[in-house]
């Protein structure tokens, strides 16, 4: 009897390098910048469409930033803030629109904690911050950083999307 052998690749960690860029190349310069530790860029929301990518790129930042500094990625759909946090961290904060009212207080303060400090936060939902359905003095501290709307792919650039996922699969 002889074994088959299935070529099978493993998850690769996400990166900004495999996101097919479109119309966000400055967005993804910025969130280049944040992750590297430019002292210029410590606050960033991201905005756009379900399936545009924007926890591709939240989990792709996490990626760049793992072996330099204290990193949290929540998902705020399924994940609970924590309760503290050191104020030179990174944190990431995916689906914000989704946090109850006493996890809007949490990251009021983690906002107010890490702009004290060194820290910097990432943080993405599906609409601008002043929209959100969330406490006004959050959505004012949203609103603070840069705002990127992350925009859909044109057709071509799904293909490309497409073709480049399918090579990274081994196809």
């Amino acid at each position: 009897m002889n074994q088959l052998v299935l070529d099978l690749h493993l998850p690769q960690p996400k990166s900004f390098d495999d996101f097919v860029r479109g119309e966000n190349a400055e967005l993804l310069f910025q969130l280049s910048q944040w992750a590297s530790g430019d002292r210029t860029v410590r606050a960033i929301y991201i905005w756009g469409e379900h399936g545009a990518g924007k926890s591709y790129l939240l989990a792709a930042a996490k990626e760049r930033l793992i072996d330099a500094h204290t990193v949290y990625l929540v998902n705020a759909k399924r994940d609970m803030l924590p309760q503290t946090l050191p104020s030179d961290a990174a944190l990431i904060v995916d689906n914000v629109e989704n946090l109850d009212a006493e996890q809007q207080i949490v990251l009021f303060d983690h906002y107010n904690t890490l702009r004290e400090g060194n820290g910097r936060i990432l943080v993405s939902g599906h609409l601008p911050p002043m929209l959100l359905p969330l406490r006004d003095d959050l959505t004012t501290r949203l609103g603070w950083g840069l705002i990127y709307q992350l925009k859909t792919l044109s057709d071509t650039d799904k293909a490309a999307a497409l073709q480049r996922h399918a090579r990274s699969l081994g196809f």
